[in-house]
C-alpha cells in the first residue's frame, strides 16, 4: 500500500502539535506545581564503606593484607533538606567517580543494586578510576523514569509526583572489587555529581573508605655455639689431649610480624682457627657436612637433608674435636655464620657466634704401650671375621716403652694374653725385641684359652726409652659361638727398683659361623649366570652349588629343583658326591638325593645337569621371561622336621611372539541415535609388532581396524542407530597372528543411546517504532527455541538535507527468554558533534543484534522534522 504525500504530511504537522502540547504540559508541571524556594531543595548523601570480613559488617575502615582482595560500597542517597515540605524533586543524570589510590587495584565484579534491581558491570575503567553513568541504558530498570529516559533516577520520599514515582527508591547502591598491590594506608575516594530536576540545581557530594596495609617485618634467628665441659654447655673449656671435645651449634627461629612462616635456604659455615702447635681430628658430626676443607665446614640443611625451621623452633648441629697433638699451649677458636631466608617474604637472616677451647702439653710420665693385632688375611688389623673351623688364626703383640728421657729400664715382664670362646693355642711363632731379651717362659692355661710369656727371676729383657718387644702366636678355629669376642692382651713391667707399668689391648674376633651360601646358576658359553636368552631346541646347562657352615652337621640333604613350562630334564649329571635323580611324572620336577645325606662345615656340594628349550616365552606364563627356581633342605640337630632351608633362583628368556595386551577402551558413555560418537583404544605389544584392533559394538558383528603400532592410540567414531545401552568389547591382534583375549565381562565400556532432542533455532526479530521523539526506538523480540543471553545490539541512522544527522547507540541484553521482548532506543544525545540539532529530509540505518554467532541486521528508512522521527512500517525493510 502506497502513502500519498498530502497525508503524510499532515500526520507530521499533527505530531509536531501533539509533542509540543505534552512538552508544554510536563514543563507546566515541573515550573507551576513544584517551584523550589531554595530550602525546600533535596540533598545528596554519599557514603562509602569496606567489608570486614572478620566483624562481618560494612565499616569506613580495615586492615589488609598484601594480595588479599577487599570489596568496597558505595551508597548514593536523595534526602530532603525540610521534612516540613511537601514538595519532592528527582535526582537525574548521575555520575560516581571512584578513584583507587597507588596500592589498590581494581578487580571487576561491579554490581549496581537499585531497588530489586541488580545490574553488572561499570561504564569505562581508566587505570585507577573507575566510573559509572547511572544516566545509560544500560543501567535501565522496571522502575518509572520521567518521560522514559534511560538509566536510574531517584526520588524523593514521600513524593507529590503521581502515584508510579511512589514505588521508586531514593537511593542506589554500587560494589565493587579491589586488589590490594602494596603497602601502606590506603584511601579509597569517591566523588558523585548529579542534577536535580526540576530546579536544574547541580549536586555533589564524596566519601571515603581506608584500607591499611601494614608492612611485614623480617624476622631473626639466633644462633649459639657451646662446648659441653661434661656438666653444662658453655662458651670456653680447657681440654686434655686425647679428650673428645663436643660442640653444638643451634640455630633458632623468630619469626616476623605478617612474614614467613618457615625459614629455609639455611647455610651453616664453620671456621676454626688455632693457636700455637695443635693437631686434632674433627668427626661424629650430627648431619654430614656438605662440604670441608682447610678450616672451614658447611652445611646446606636445607638442600641436603630438606630442614626448614618453623616459628620458635630450632635445630641442632653437633661434632667433636679431639686434639691429638700439642706443644705447650694452644687455644682452638670455632665461630660459626649462619645464613638462610624467610620464607614468603625473601628476608636474609644470618647470625654469629664462636666457642672455644684450650689444651696444654701434659707432662711426661713413664709408661708402656700395648697394641694388639689380629691377621685379616691381608693384613694385621684389629678386627677378623669369616672364620671357619679349623682355621688358623695369627695374632701379634707390641710392647713399647717410653721412659721420657729417664734413664730408668725395664727388666721383667708379664704378659697374659685370653683368647676368645672360638679359638684355642696352637704355637708361639716369634717373640722379637729392639735390644735383648731371654727366652720367655710360656705357659698354657684353661684348656688353651690363656697363654702368659714371662721374663722374671732368671729370665729377663731389657727395655730402654723407645724399645720394644712383638710376640707373634697361632690359634686355631675350635668351635662356633653366638657373638664376636675380644681377645685382651694385659702386660706387667718393671726394673730392679721403682714404678710398674702396666697396659692392655685388645683385636675383636667373630666367632660367630659364616652363613651358608646356595646358588642356582646357567651356563652362557662363557661364564655362570643368572639370566641368560635362548632359542627353542638349544640345550642349556645348569649348577646347583651349596657351600654349608655350623658346628653340627647337615643331615638328611635333599636338593630340589623345579623346571619352569619350556624347559625339559636332558639328564647328563656331574656331581662331588655320589647322588641319585627322581623325576616327577611331568619331568618338571627333580630331586637329587645325596647317598651319604651328611654334609658337615665348610664341605661344598655341586651339581650340574642338561635341559632341553622345548618352547618359547609367552607359550604357557608370562611373557618377558620364566623362572626356574630350586632349593636345598636339612635337619640340624635331633628334628623331625627339615629346619634348614635355602633357595635361588634363574631367569630364561627365550624368545618366540608374544599375544598384545587387551585393549583399553575410553569415550563417551552417553550419546543419542544418529550421533556421531569418538571412542579411544590402545594396546600394547610386547615384541613391538604392529596391533589391529577389533571391536564388538554390541550390535552385529566384531569390525576389525587397520592396523597401528604398539602404544599407538586408535581413534574411531561409530553411530548408533536405535536406542538401548550398549556394551562394547574390544580384542588386538598383531602381525604375527597373536591376540590377546576380549575384554572381561563386567569390564566392556557401557554407552546409553537415547533418542535425539528436536532441532532449536535461535531467532531475533525487531519491530521498529512507528515515531520517536529525538530516539529511534525498536522492540528486539526472541522468536526462536531458546533462551538467550548477552545478545549485543547497536542503533545506526543518518539523514538529513545535508546528512549532518548522526544518530547512533549500542548496549547489551543481558537475558532474553524465548517468546519475550525488550525496547531498545538510540540515545538522547544522538546528535555527532558538528551534526544539526534538529534535521528535515529522509533518515536510513540499521539495527544490529548480535548473539554468539548469530547475527541479525533490520534496515530501516524513514523521515526527520525537527526532532520528529518517523518509520512508516512501509519503509521497514525485513
Amino acid at each position: 500500500m502506497k502513502i500519498k504525500p498530502t497525508i503524510v504530511i499532515i500526520l507530521m504537522l499533527l505530531m509536531i502539535a501533539s509533542n509540543f502540547t505534552i512538552g508544554a504540559a510536563a514543563e507546566s508541571s515541573c515550573e507551576d506545581d513544584l517551584t523550589s524556594t531554595g530550602d525546600e531543595t533535596g540533598d545528596i548523601s554519599v557514603t562509602k564503606e569496606v567489608w570486614d570480613s572478620v566483624a562481618e559488617k560494612w565499616v569506613s575502615e580495615i586492615t589488609a593484607e598484601l594480595g588479599e582482595t577487599v570489596r568496597f560500597r558505595i551508597n548514593v542517597a536523595y534526602l530532603e533538606k525540610n521534612p516540613a515540605s511537601d514538595k519532592g524533586y528527582r535526582l537525574a543524570e548521575i555520575y560516581v567517580k571512584d578513584t583507587l589510590p597507588n596500592y589498590l587495584g581494581y578487580a571487576n565484579d561491579a554490581k549496581v543494586y537499585f531497588g530489586d534491581a541488580v545490574i553488572s558491570g561499570e561504564s569505562s575503567v581508566d587505570g585507577k578510576v573507575i566510573r559509572w553513568n547511572l544516566s545509560e541504558e544500560k543501567y535501565n530498570t522496571s522502575y518509572y523514569t520521567y518521560n522514559n529516559e534511560p538509566g536510574i533516577q531517584l526520588a524523593l520520599q514521600p513524593t507529590p509526583y503521581p502515584a508510579w514515582w511512589a514505588d521508586v527508591p531514593n537511593n542506589v547502591t554500587i560494589e565493587f572489587n579491589a586488589t590490594v598491590v602494596g603497602y601502606g594506608v590506603n584511601v579509597n575516594s569517591v566523588e558523585v555529581d548529579a542534577t536535580e530536576h526540576c530546579s536544574g540545581l547541580p549536586m555533589y557530594g564524596s566519601a571515603e573508605a581506608t584500607i591499611i596495609v601494614e608492612e611485614p617485618q623480617c624476622g631473626s634467628i639466633d644462633v649459639t655455639k657451646k662446648i659441653f665441659d661434661g656438666c653444662e654447655w658453655t662458651d670456653s673449656y680447657k681440654a686434655e689431649v686425647g679428650e673428645d671435645v663436643l660442640f653444638n651449634i643451634t640455630i633458632t627461629y623468630h619469626a616476623g610480624t605478617g612474614c614467613g612462616e618457615n625459614l629455609t635456604d639455611i647455610v651453616v659455615t664453620d671456621n676454626y682457627s688455632i693457636d700455637g702447635v695443635l693437631s686434632c681430628t674433627i668427626h661424629d658430626f650430627s648431619y654430614a657436612p656438605s662440604e670441608q676443607h682447610d678450616s672451614t665446614i658447611i652445611w646446606n640443611l636445607t638442600d641436603d637433608f630438606g630442614i626448614q625451621i618453623s616459628d620458635g623452633k630450632s635445630v641442632s648441629i653437633e661434632f667433636e674435636v679431639t686434639p691429638t697433638c700439642v706443644e705447650g699451649l694452644a687455644e682452638f677458636e670455632n665461630c660459626v655464620d649462619v645464613n638462610a631466608i624467610e620464607h614468603c617474604c625473601e628476608c636474609q637472616l644470618s647470625g654469629y657466634d664462636c666457642a672455644n677451647f684450650t689444651v696444654e702439653e701434659p707432662p711426661c710420665e713413664p709408661e708402656i704401650e700395648v697394641e694388639k693385632y689380629v691377621w685379616n688375611g691381608s693384613a694385621w688389623s684389629d678386627y677378623v671375621d669369616d672364620i671357619h673351623l679349623n682355621d688358623i688364626i695369627s695374632f701379634k703383640i707390641v710392647i713399647t716403652y717410653n721412659s721420657c728421657g729417664s734413664s730408668y729400664e725395664i727388666l721383667n715382664m708379664v704378659v697374659v694374653d685370653d683368647l676368645p670362646c672360638c679359638l684355642e693355642y696352637l704355637e708361639t711363632t716369634n717373640v722379637s725385641t729392639t735390644r735383648e731379651m731371654d727366652q720367655p717362659n710360656i705357659t698354657v692355661k684353661n684348656d688353651g684359652k690363656s697363654i702368659v710369656w714371662d721374663w722374671v727371676y732368671n729370665n729377663h729383657v731389657v727395655l730402654h726409652n723407645g724399645d720394644s718387644l712383638t710376640i707373634e702366636f697361632n690359634t686355631v678355629v675350635t668351635n662356633y659361638c653366638d657373638m664376636e669376642d675380644k681377645n685382651w692382651a694385659y702386660v706387667e713391667a718393671w726394673g730392679c727398683s721403682g714404678p710398674y707399668f702396666y697396659g692392655e689391648d685388645y683385636a675383636t674376633v667373630n666367632c660367630t659361623p659364616p652363613v651358608p651360601k646356595f646358588s642356582k646358576k646357567v651356563f652362557d658359553g662363557q661364564e655362570w649366570v643368572h639370566e641368560i636368552e635362548v632359542s627353542k631346541g638349544e640345550t642349556i646347562r645348569f649348577k646347583l652349588e651349596f657351600e654349608y657352615y655350623g658346628e653340627t652337621v647337615l643331615d638328611e640333604v635333599k636338593f630340589v629343583d623345579i623346571l619352569p613350562c619350556i624347559l625339559e630334564y636332558a639328564g647328563n649329571v656331574r656331581s662331588n658326591r655320589n647322588l641319585t635323580v627322581e623325576l616327577s611324572e611331568d619331568g618338571k620336577t627333580i630331586w637329587f638325593n645325596l647317598i651319604d645325606d651328611v654334609i658337615e662345615d665348610g664341605e661344598i656340594v655341586t651339581i650340574e645337569f642338561d635341559a632341553l628349550v622345548t618352547g618359547t616365552t609367552g607359550e604357557c606364563c608370562e611373557c618377558e621371561y620364566v623362572e626356574n627356581y630350586a632349593y636345598v633342605t636339612g635337619k640340624i640337630g635331633c628334628v623331625q622336621e627339615p629346619n634348614f632351608f635355602m633357595d635361588d633362583k634363574v631367569r630364561i628368556v627365550a624368545q618366540g611372539n608374544c599375544p598384545p595386551t587387551i585393549p583399553a577402551i575410553r569415550g563417551p558413555t552417553t550419546g543419542t541415535v544418529g550421533e556421531s560418537l569418538t571412542f579411544y583404544f590402545v594396546s600394547m605389544d610386547p615384541d613391538e609388532d604392529n596391533v589391529s584392533i577389533i571391536v564388538d559394538w554390541d550390535v552385529d558383528y566384531p569390525v576389525a581396524y587397520s592396523p597401528m603400532a604398539s602404544g599407538e592410540e586408535k581413534i574411531i567414531s561409530y553411530t548408533f542407530d536405535d536406542v538401548g545401552t550398549y556394551k562394547i568389547k574390544a580384542k588386538a591382534r598383531d602381525e604375527n597372528g597373536a591376540e590377546s583375549g576380549w575384554t572381561p565381562a563386567g569390564y566392556e565400556h557401557v554407552v546409553v543411546i537415547t533418542e535425539a532432542p528436536p532441532n532449536e533455532s535461535v531467532e531475533l526479530s525487531v519491530k521498529m517504532a512507528v515515531f520517536g521523539f529525538g530516539r529511534v526506538k525498536a522492540t528486539v523480540i526472541n522468536t526462536g527455541d531458546v533462551d538467550l543471553t548477552d545478545i549485543n545490539w547497536e542503533i545506526n541512522a543518518t539523514g538529513g538535507l545535508l546528512k549532518r544527522v548522526t544518530i547512533y547507540n549500542n548496549g547489551t541484553i543481558e537475558t532474553l527468554n524465548t517468546g519475550k521482548n525488550i525496547r531498545i532506543s538510540s540515545s538522547d544525545r544522538m546528535f555527532g558533534r558538528g551534526s544539526s540539532h534538529f534535521g528535515f529530509g529522509k533518515l536510513t540505518g540499521q539495527v544490529k543484534l548480535t548473539a554468539g554467532n548469530y547475527t541479525k541486521i533490520q534496515e530501516f528508512k524513514g523521515f526527520i522534522i525537527g526532532k520528529i522521527i518517523i518509520i512508516p512500517q512501509l519503509y521497514t525493510i525485513q
